[in-house]
């Protein structure tokens, strides 16, 4: 029988808690590395919410991906998720580690433009 090891659990629950949080405020401050997983991450989800149109079968993969709130704005705003940047910026000041700016970029819904009379 297979078992998870202990180091896989806490590092899912990281990255279920930061994809949450990204979903949620659209933009997350943290380490380069935590940056490029989280990354990967986001992309799968994007993909996710922009190839499926079964609202339910979605919702049961995001329970596995999401906390809370963050299923319902994905749900809400999958559609508009267009890709996600990192933008590196300085080391942190205690231990020197490299720090990056994740955004999770949204296309604009076009307004409609004035008919002329």
């Amino acid at each position: 029988m297979a078992r998870v090891s202990k180091t896989k659990k806490p590092i899912f629950r990281l990255a279920k808690n930061q994809l949450s949080s990204l979903v949620l405020s659209e933009k997350l401050v943290t380490t380069e590395s935590k940056a490029k997983a989280l990354k990967q991450e986001a992309q799968a989800l994007i993909s996710l919410l922009a190839t499926s149109d079964d609202k339910v079968a979605i919702r049961r993969k995001l329970n596995n991906l999401l906390y809370g709130k963050a299923i319902d704005k994905a749900l809400e705003e999958g559609k508009s998720y267009k890709f996600v940047s990192i933008i590196k910026t300085k080391k942190r000041s205690g231990d020197s580690a490299s720090m990056s700016i994740v955004s999770l970029n949204l296309t604009k819904p076009e307004k409609e433009s004035k008919k002329k009379a």
